[in-house]
């Protein structure tokens, strides 16, 4: 009676152990990323610009996953002084990460971006022109011949006017 008290006890507790699992596996089926989808800026954009970059995380049923955390990388293309910023990050309510990549100033190039979520990846080719945007701390180099007309302008009366005090004071 004893041996058949205990099988029932441990059959019981073995049948719990397993719904118990089963729960917890199957709770969490519909958070697990199946499908990252990234999106960027198209054609070829300027270096040293901060361009923003989104992926948006989705389950095996197509659900927005939020809070789940986002790794950016180049595959492959990259050059020098490219970057993320930041290189990691978490889905918002909306299952959506985002990031800034920067290029580095140097030859057009094509970059593949991916961001990782898990197990599930995804990809986005993005184009640097290699260009740079103009300065804008620096005056436009044809104002030159008028700015120095007005530099000249102004010397000239200075000097007439101090010459002008010198000869009305004797």
């Amino acid at each position: 009676m004893r041996s058949s008290i205990h099988r029932l006890a441990a059959l019981a507790a073995g049948t719990a152990l397993v719904l118990i699992v089963a729960g917890v596996a199957f709770g969490y089926a519909g958070e697990v990323a199946a499908t990252v989808s990234v999106t960027a800026p198209s054609g070829a954009q300027n270096c040293g610009v901060a361009l923003k970059v989104s992926a948006e995380i989705q389950d095996v049923d197509g659900k927005l996953i939020a809070d789940q955390p986002v790794i950016w990388g180049f595959i492959s293309g990259n050059g020098a002084g490219d970057k993320f910023s930041p290189a990691t990050g978490t889905t918002n309510h909306n299952g959506v990460a985002t990031t800034y990549v920067t290029f580095g100033c140097g030859p057009a190039h094509s970059a593949v971006l991916g961001a990782t979520a898990g197990a599930a990846n995804g990809t986005v080719v993005l184009q640097s022109n290699g260009k740079s945007l103009p300065r804008t701390d620096v005056a436009n180099t044809s104002q030159y011949p008028s700015m120095a007309l007005a530099a000249f302008a102004v010397l000239l009366g200075a000097g007439m006017m101090l010459r002008r005090l010198s000869l009305a004071r004797r």
